[in-house]
């Protein structure tokens, strides 16, 4: 199954509704529009911010947390709670990573 297949497939059903909901940068807008997965849920405002506010299945979760954690502070996520924990615990591991190599 190549990605496009996946994308029109039936395992891309909604079995466990959450609330995605992210403001963005004009930067994030860009790189959300260069995302297959999220360039359809992109709503662009008249300055070039943009949004972004779905209805995704709470499974995907954690395949969406590392694309948003790229973006940094291009996305703001305001929900999901479970989105916004995925990323703080990603920022800590590389702030402990760094902070063990001070200690060397």
């Amino acid at each position: 199954m190549n990605l496009e297949e996946w994308f029109t497939s039936s395992s891309n059903v909604v079995h466990i509704p959450t609330q995605l909901h992210v403001l963005l940068t004009t930067e994030g807008v860009r790189q959300c529009k260069s995302v297959p997965y999220l360039e359809e849920f992109v709503v662009i405002n008249e300055d070039g911010t943009g949004y972004i506010h779905s209805t995704i299945d709470k499974g995907e979760i954690n395949f969406i947390t590392p694309l948003f954690y790229r973006l940094g502070k291009d996305a703001r996520i305001l929900e999901p709670k479970e989105l916004i924990d995925g990323l703080l615990m990603r920022a800590k591991e590389v702030l402990h990573m760094y902070e063990d190599e001070k200690s060397c």
